[in-house]
């Protein structure tokens, strides 16, 4: 009987870090900033990916109940800017208010893997972003600011 609770108490040990998800570690524990912005050279090699920056952060409105809210905001190739909140939830999956589409988080190291859904766009001050899931633009390796 002890050997079968010793064996349950190591199974469940185990299991409570994966329970941890990106946005508690990264954002709500510790109120984390992520970016990426693309130099030319490399925007030059993908002609095809419109997205020259991306970041994401703790929004002002930050924990509400039984999700995060983060700031999500993109640069395009042309210089538009499109944001919006991220509500996401502790399996790390976000969606963007105003039918904006959803992503989800993945730790990599210190970095955080940003996967686009079927579909993310955005309105900004002038127009609307194109649907990223539709370009080059459906993964991104964030970096701590």
């Amino acid at each position: 009987m002890r050997a079968i609770i010793g064996i349950a108490a190591v199974m469940m040990a185990g299991v409570a870090p994966a329970m941890a998800g990106v946005v508690s570690d990264s954002f709500e524990n510790g109120g984390g900033c992520y970016v990426r912005k693309y130099d030319a050279a490399h925007m030059r090699a993908h002609p095809d990916q419109v997205v020259s920056q991306i970041n994401l952060e703790l929004s002002p409105d930050q924990v509400e109940r039984k999700r995060t809210v983060l700031a999500f905001e993109f640069t395009l190739r042309q210089g538009s800017r499109y944001s919006a909140d991220a509500y996401c939830t502790a399996n790390d999956r976000c969606s963007l208010e105003a039918d904006g589409g959803e992503f989800t988080l993945r730790a990599e190291g210190k970095a955080i893997r940003l996967t686009v859904g079927d579909f993310l766009a955005l309105e900004g001050d002038e127009d609307f972003s194109p649907n990223l899931a539709d370009s080059d633009d459906r993964v991104f390796l964030l970096n701590p600011c």
